[in-house]
């Protein structure tokens, strides 16, 4: 849109009142002559009119930016498409939203191995992969103690007279009326990249392979 404005500013009337006593000269850019009357000379106070030249300005072109996506900067054209953004990003159906609290659920909690021990080195592999540690339990009911261990590594695991892989060692203290550990909630996990395995023996050492007692359970959490 374009509007032209040409002004024009005729003086048609002033009266030598305020002049009469002092005559005054003014120069005004009129494009005709040097644009300069004098005020004053020859003016009777209060009943002379005062002819002053027409003023006529050079025509003006305003040019008025209509609002685009562009000069809006995206703020206003790219609503729609942000609001579709995050309208997507948000599942359908009766997800929690905005919680901070734990919500219940009904899938996708952790894998649990249980063990009851018995007279040997309890070898075995609890996972096959990679995978995390989140939970250990163990309760020992014999007077005396239990070792547990635990290993990076999967199929083929067959023994516990090796440290190779050695990850975790812990005590089962024992106790004729119940004793043992609880090591939960391990929030950021304990990470196995090959795969978890597990040995159980009688007497410390990261090599040993005597025979665990029995009256021992043993649950591990992992994903």
């Amino acid at each position: 849109m374009k509007m032209i404005k040409w002004l024009t500013a005729c003086v048609l009337l002033m009266t030598g009142a305020a002049f009469a006593q002092s005559p005054t000269r003014i120069c005004i850019p009129t494009g005709v002559g040097n644009g300069c009357i004098t005020i004053g000379d020859g003016i009777v106070a209060g009943t002379t009119p005062l002819p002053v030249a027409a003023i006529t300005l050079t025509p003006t072109t305003v040019t008025v930016i209509q609002p685009t996506a562009t000069n809006l900067n995206g703020t206003e054209a790219n609503s729609a498409a942000i609001l579709s953004a995050v309208q997507g990003a948000v599942p359908a159906g009766t997800n929690t939203i905005g919680a901070v609290n734990i919500a219940p659920r009904v899938s996708g909690g952790l894998t649990v191995y249980t063990v009851n021990l018995v007279a040997g080195d309890n070898h075995a592999v609890v996972k096959n992969g990679a995978g995390q540690l989140y939970h250990i339990s163990a309760f020992n009911n014999n007077a005396a103690a239990n070792y547990l261990r635990l290993y990076n590594l999967g199929t083929g695991f067959n023994g516990c007279n090796s440290a190779t892989g050695l990850v975790w060692s812990s005590i089962i203290p024992g106790a004729t009326t119940g004793a043992g550990f609880i090591v939960s909630d391990i929030s950021a996990g304990v990470a196995f990249s090959t795969g978890i395995s597990i040995c159980v023996t009688g007497a410390f050492g990261s090599t040993d392979t005597t025979s665990a007692l029995t009256n021992t359970t043993i649950n591990i959490g992992y994903n």
